[in-house]
Order: C-alpha cells, then structure tokens, then sequence
C-alpha cells in the first residue's frame, strides 16, 4: 500500500512536507540564480533556473514525461506557447526544455524583495494584466528577448483553466513571432490538473505529467495584423493533442 505517495493514507503531509522545503529553497536559491543573472553567462542564468524547478519537483514528487518533436531546437529564438492547467506548468517546462527559455510573469512577482529582483536580472518579462499599456510594454520585452537570441515562454491564455480545457488565446505574442521572423513551438502539458487544480492547495505527489513537444508553427509569409490565424493553427495543434487519448 502507497502511504507517501497518493492516494497512501499520508499523501497530504508528504505534499505539505514538499511545499515547505520549496519555500525554502527559495531561500536558498534565490542568490544563486541571481549571481548567475549578474554574470552575464545566459548558460549559467538557464543552467540556474533549471536546476531549481527540477529540484522543485523532485521535492513535490512529481515527475515529468517528455514527448519530443525533432524540430525543437534548443539553441534557436522561438516564442514558446503553452496551455496553463495549473502552477506546475512553471518546473514542468524548466525541466522539460533545454533551451535558454525566459518568461512573462505576472508584475506581482517582481515586487517581491530579492525574489522579484532575481527574474528581473535573469530577464523574466513582467505583465499587468488588465492594464494596456503594461500590456504594450510586455509585448515590446518579449520581442527584445527573443530578437537577442532567446526563446521566450508565453501561456496565451491567461490564466489557469478551471477544467483543463483549453481557452481562448490573446493573440499579442503572435505578432511578436511573425514581426522577429521566429516560429512558434506549441507544446501541452496534459495531467498536470489532476495533481493540482486552480482550486486546491496540495499537489498529489507521486504522479506523472505528460509534457508534449509539437511541430513548430512557422510565420513566414503571415503579417503582424494576421496573428489571429497564427493563433488559431497553433491552438488547433494543441487543442487536438489534449483531445488524443494518449
């Protein structure tokens, strides 16, 4: 009988026991990924970044199976698009992908006393939701990223999905990948609302997400103003690898 793991009689503590050591290691981490921003070695920022969520996970106890498409390639500018079941989805994509990957987070963050300070060096995009020209801002430091070589991570939703279906797209960080020449890399992570939803406070450790890498979405040929159809092919994609069984 599973008694750590869920559903074992104890799965709540060992959950509660993970989320307080990733608080912790917050603690911890925090000046390490930090000196690594200051250095100026993106190597070092992405080597730091991974090396927390991974760490993260493995104090949760989730773990994370990849499903890769060939023409994903680490080294190349790409914006990044994932459907956002729930908080996991941040250490998933960190694990999964290898690439120098930063990306928009909510402006809240970036107020936090050395925390904030951190993603802010290590070139993390802050975003006011509601707010547009925060919102113009945002779209303006995506392009910057991606246009000094990096691959930015946007989940076009946003917000978390209650059910795991997939909602409608904003469509701003379309015309950013058309207007820098860049394709657009969907990927779904799939069984991450089981561990833990929108609603709940304790992720099920022991479990297993589903992280899928898609053919990449080319722009060439499209305009700025034609983002829209960007938007739709690359959230068809995804929508028809959540709906496969397998």
């Amino acid at each position: 009988m599973k008694v750590f793991s869920y559903p074992g009689p104890l799965w709540r503590l060992r959950s509660f026991v993970g989320i307080v050591l990733v608080a912790l290691s917050v603690l911890l981490w925090t000046p390490i990924i930090l000196v690594c921003a200051l250095s100026g070695k993106r190597t070092w920022m992405t080597h730091g970044v991974r090396s927390w969520n991974r760490f993260s996970l493995i104090l949760i106890g989730v773990k994370v199976r990849t499903h890769f498409n060939s023409a994903y390639k680490p080294e190349d500018p790409c914006l990044i698009v994932t459907n956002h079941q729930s908080h996991l989805d941040i250490p998933v994509v960190f694990e999964a992908l290898s690439g120098h990957i930063r990306m928009v987070g909510k402006a809240e963050l970036f107020k936090i006393p050395f925390f904030g300070w951190c993603i802010k060096a290590a070139e993390f995009i802050p975003i006011d939701r509601g707010n547009r020209q925060a919102g113009i801002k945002a779209i303006a430091g995506i392009k910057e990223r991606i246009q000094s070589g990096l691959q930015v991570w946007v989940a076009p939703e946003g917000t978390r999905s209650s059910d795991g279906k997939l909602q409608t797209f904003k469509t701003g960080s379309f015309s950013v990948a058309i207007e820098a020449g860049v394709p657009v890399q969907p990927v779904v992570v799939k069984g991450a609302i089981d561990i833990i939803n929108k609603n709940e406070f304790f992720p099920k450790p022991g479990m297993t997400v589903d992280f899928y890498v898609l053919p990449q979405i080319p722009t060439a040929g499209y305009r700025p103003d034609e983002r829209h159809k960007v938007a739709e092919i690359t959230r068809n994609a995804m929508l028809a690898q959540l709906n496969d069984a397998t």
